[in-house]
C-alpha cells in the first residue's frame, strides 16, 4: 500500500541498500597465525543477525554504523572456508559471502575434535562430618559439590576464549588456553568443592547446575557451533550407579569416544569422582591383560537349579572389551543368550562384582568363560 511504499521509500534514502558483504582485505583471501581472526563487512537495514554456516547461535556482531559491520570467528590449523550468512528478523537468510582464511599459527580454537568433558559430577554424595566441619555449617545441599572436567584431546594448543554453554549450565570461557592432554575443572561452589577436593586448582564457576535426572550439555564455540552436545542419562545405557551414590561419570577412551553414548561413560573408579586427574588404568602395569581387566576370575555356583558365576572386573579398564560366552563343546561359543543377569554392583574398591547365570538348569553339558581382548 502507499503507506509502506513510502516508508521502504524513506529507509532507502536514509540508509542507502548495502550488500552482504565480507570487506576484510577487501574480500580476497588471506592468512594469519591465530586461532580467531576479526572480519568487517557491509550490511542493510534488513540483517538481524550473522551467523557462521551451520551454528546453532549468532556471532556477537558490532556494528560500527549502520551498514558496517564486526564480528569474530574462530580459525582451525590450516585453510579455513569461513561462510558468513545475513539473516533477518525472521530468521531468513537474505545474504551470505565467503572468505578463506588459512591459520598458520599453532594455537587452535576450541572444536569438537579436540576438546571434550572428560568427567561429570552432576549428583554428588552427601557431605561428610568432616566437610560440614571444614565448612563450619550444619548442612550442605549436596549438589553444591558438582563439577565437570575438560580436557584438551587433541595434539595442539587449544584457545578457549568464548566458547560457551548454551545449555545445561551457564558459563562463557575467559581468555584462556589449554596444553594437549591438560584438563580443567569447573564447579557450581568452590567453597564446597575446596571442601572435598582440597589441592585441585579449579578453574572457573558456572551458575546454575546440573539436573540429577539428566538435561542436555551444549557447549558452543565463538562462532556457534557445538564442541560438545549430549544428552547425560538420554537411556539406559548411561550407568546408574553415578546418581548420587557418590560417583562421577566419566568418559571412557576420550580421545576416540562419542560423548552422546552412555556406553562410552563409566562410573569412576573412586568415591567423589577424580577431577583434574586420569583414572584409567594403563594395560602395562598389568602382567596379562586379564589381570588388567579383572580384578578376580569367574567362580562357579550351583544355585537355584542353575549354575551361577561370579567374578570382579576392574572399572578402569577402559582399554579392555569385556564379554561372557557359554559353549556346549569348547569350540562354539555364543555370546549373551543363553546367559541371565543377576545383579551388578559397582564396589569402593574400583571394581564392578558381577553375577549371572546360565539359562539352562544345572546338570546341562555347558562351558563358560570370560573373554577379554585389547582391541
Amino acid at each position: 500500500n502507499a503507506r509502506r511504499a513510502s516508508a521502504l521509500a524513506q529507509v532507502n534514502t536514509d540508509w542507502p541498500a548495502t550488500a552482504f558483504a565480507i570487506s576484510t582485505n577487501g574480500g580476497a583471501n588471506f592468512s594469519i597465525s591465530a586461532p580467531s581472526t576479526t572480519l568487517t563487512g557491509t550490511g542493510w537495514v534488513d540483517v538481524q543477525n550473522i551467523r557462521i554456516t551451520g551454528a546453532t547461535e549468532p556471532l556477537a556482531v558490532t556494528w560500527l554504523d549502520g551498514s558496517t559491520w564486526q564480528a569474530t570467528v574462530p580459525l582451525g590449523p590450516g585453510a579455513n572456508n569461513v561462510v558468513l550468512e545475513g539473516t533477518n528478523a525472521q530468521g531468513a537468510v537474505v545474504g551470505t559471502d565467503s572468505i578463506v582464511i588459512t591459520n598458520t599459527g599453532a594455537i587452535v580454537p576450541a572444536a569438537a575434535g579436540n576438546l571434550v568433558i572428560s568427567e561429570l559430577m552432576y549428583h554428588p554424595a552427601n557431605a561428610t562430618p568432616a566437610e560440614l566441619a571444614t565448612l563450619g555449617v550444619a548442612s550442605i545441599d549436596a549438589d553444591q559439590f558438582e563439577f565437570l572436567e575438560l580436557l584438551n584431546v587433541g595434539a595442539n594448543v587449544v584457545e578457549l576464549k568464548d566458547a560457551t554453554f548454551g545449555s545445561g549450565i551457564a558459563f562463557t570461557f575467559p581468555t584462556a588456553t589449554l596444553a594437549p592432554g591438560a584438563r580443567i575443572i569447573l564447579v557450581r561452589n568452590p567453597t564446597a568443592f575446596a571442601a572435598r577436593y582440597p589441592g585441585v586448582t579449579i578453574f572457573g564457576t558456572y551458575t546454575g547446575g546440573l539436573a540429577n535426572g539428566g538435561e542436555r550439555i551444549l557447549l558452543l564455540d565463538r562462532g556457534g557451533i557445538p564442541i560438545v552436545d549430549f544428552d547425560y542419562l538420554g537411556d539406559t545405557t548411561w550407568p546408574p550407579e553415578t546418581d548420587g551414590l557418590g560417583f562421577s561419570l566419566t568418559l571412557k577412551n576420550p580421545a576416540t569416544a562419542t560423548s552422546s553414548a552412555g556406553v562410552n561413560w563409566r562410573v569412576s573408579t573412586a568415591l567423589n569422582g577424580s577431577p583434574a586427574s586420569n583414572d584409567a588404568l594403563i594395560p602395562a602395569g598389568y602382567a596379562t591383560v586379564l589381570d588388567y581387566a579383572l580384578a578376580t576370575t569367574p567362580v562357579a555356583s550351583v544355585e537355584s537349579g542353575h549354575a551361577t558365576f561370579t567374578w570382579k572386573e576392574r572399572l578402569g579398564a577402559d582399554a579392555a572389551v569385556i564379554t561372557q560366552q557359554i559353549s556346549p563343546d569348547l569350540t562354539t561359543w555364543n555370546e549373551g543368550a543363553a546367559l541371565v543377569p543377576l545383579s551388578n554392583v559397582v564396589n569402593t574398591d574400583g571394581t564392578r562384582t558381577i553375577r549371572l547365570r546360565s539359562a539352562a538348569p544345572a546338570g546341562s553339558k555347558e562351558f563358560f568363560r570370560v573373554r577379554v581382548v585389547i582391541p
